[in-house]
C-alpha cells in the first residue's frame, strides 16, 4: 500500500465515502435481487449448464507473427507472449468442433478502468487509432 501523505484526515473522509458508496450498492444489489425473485416470471439456474471441456487452442506461429508484427506498428517496445483470458467467450463451442480459437486484442488499460460487459465499458479513445492498424494489419496477413 501506498503512504498516506497531506491531510489525512481528508483522505480518511474519502475513504470512508467509497466505502459508504459500496455498501449502499451492496444494499440496493440485494434488494433488486430479493424484488426480482418475488417475481413468478424470475427463474435462476447455474449459468455453467451446457459448458463443454475443450483443450486450448495451439499456438500458430502464423498468429504469432501476424499479431506480433501488429502490435509492433502501434506500440514498438510492448512484449508479444501468450496469455489465458479468466472471463467467459463462446470460443469453447468452436473449440469443441475441432476450429481453434483466438482473442488477440491491441487494447491497454488500467485495471481500474476495465469494466468488461457493465453498464459503463468502454475503450480509451487514445487507444482506437492503433487499434484500427492493429487488426488492419493481423487481418490482412492472416487471410493471405
Amino acid at each position: 500500500m501506498g503512504r498516506v501523505t497531506g491531510d489525512k484526515s481528508r483522505y480518511n473522509k474519502q475513504r470512508r465515502q467509497r466505502i459508504a458508496k459500496r455498501e449502499d450498492m451492496r444494499a440496493l444489489r440485494k434488494s433488486w435481487s430479493e424484488k426480482a425473485a418475488a417475481q413468478p416470471a424470475v427463474e435462476f439456474k447455474d449459468v455453467s449448464e451446457g459448458s463443454v471441456m475443450t483443450d486450448a487452442s495451439p499456438i500458430r506461429p502464423d498468429l504469432v507473427t501476424a499479431v506480433t508484427k501488429a502490435i509492433r506498428l502501434g506500440y514498438p517496445n510492448v512484449p508479444v507472449f501468450p496469455t489465458m483470458s479468466a472471463g467467459a467467450s463462446d470460443s469453447m463451442w468452436f473449440r469443441h468442433q475441432n476450429v481453434p480459437s483466438y482473442g488477440v486484442s491491441p487494447l491497454f488499460m488500467k485495471v481500474s478502468d476495465r469494466f468488461s460487459h457493465g453498464l459503463n465499458e468502454r475503450a480509451p479513445i487514445a487507444n482506437i487509432p492503433p487499434s484500427i492498424t492493429y487488426f488492419l494489419s493481423v487481418f490482412t496477413d492472416l487471410s493471405k
